[in-house]
């Protein structure tokens, strides 16, 4: 069976532990977006979950060793990059919305744009725009926050793509340089165990079981060959090579 080689496999793995870092940045930087200014577009969210699953794959990929897991994260990585640039896109194009709003909040005018009018700020300048996009900004300060709370999404996003970017050509020099999984040894015991009981006597193991050890031992064997009645339990008793030679050499007794 071949396996994933060891260096290519810890590559993978720190690409995706990295692309993981990203991926939960990009994510809590989304769920800020959404609970601070009350909008439901999920931005950050909706491909920072995503740019979590070629990380845990790649986790796997040192884990296992197995030969298909760099083809998965190859194909993950794929399918986030695409998502990414979606997103990339997204966000981008939002950032004139909180570039323009942040820099009439901060105006020095004598009548200001944007007031704060209870716990929201309100921007009467360009109304239609404002309320087009549906933010709730609580304060006006926070516009300044949500432009560079986008750009943060932006960069990290961008980071994202490169790593899912790189991942794919790691996955494939993974998966092409496999190499032939080595068999763990087994420990090879002899075939014939003596028997300290009774001195003389040689026991012969039928084999050897998967673990390595011998298997249970056949009828015990004298010095001469033939079988020892004890074993037969006395029936059947077969005479050995010595006690036939005893029969017909009586002179051998002496």
């Amino acid at each position: 069976m071949f396996v994933v080689r060891r260096y290519p496999a810890q590559v993978v793995c720190t690409l995706g532990l990295i692309q993981l870092l990203f991926a939960v940045a990009l994510t809590v930087c989304g769920f800020i977006n959404m609970g601070l200014f009350r909008v439901l577009d999920a931005k950050g969210v909706w491909f920072g979950m995503p740019l979590m699953i070629p990380p845990a794959i790649s986790i796997f990929v040192l884990a296992t060793r197995h030969r298909n897991t760099p083809m998965f994260v190859v194909l993950t990585s794929l399918a986030t990059l695409i998502i990414g640039c979606f997103h990339v896109k997204n966000v981008y194009d939002g950032i004139g919305y909180w570039d323009k709003y942040q820099k009439l909040a901060d105006s020095t005018a004598a009548i200001k744009p944007c007031i704060n009018r209870g716990d929201e700020c309100v921007c009467v300048a360009d109304l239609d725009l404002y309320l087009e996009r549906n933010y709730f900004v609580p304060r006006c300060d926070f516009f300044r926050f949500g432009y560079e709370l986008h750009w943060t999404m932006i960069g990290l996003s961008v980071a994202g793509v490169l790593m899912s970017l790189l991942q794919i050509p790691a996955g494939f020099w993974a998966r092409c340089t496999l190499r032939e999984e080595e068999q763990p040894r087994k420990n090879k015991s002899s075939d014939h165990v003596f028997n300290s009981s009774q001195p003389g006597k040689l026991y012969t193991s039928s084999g050897i079981d998967n673990y390595g050890y011998p298997t249970a031992p056949a009828a015990p064997s004298d010095n001469y060959g033939g079988y020892h009645p004890d074993n037969v339990g006395g029936q059947n008793i077969q005479l050995t090579k010595y006690s036939t030679q005893l029969s017909t050499n009586p002179a051998m007794m002496h």
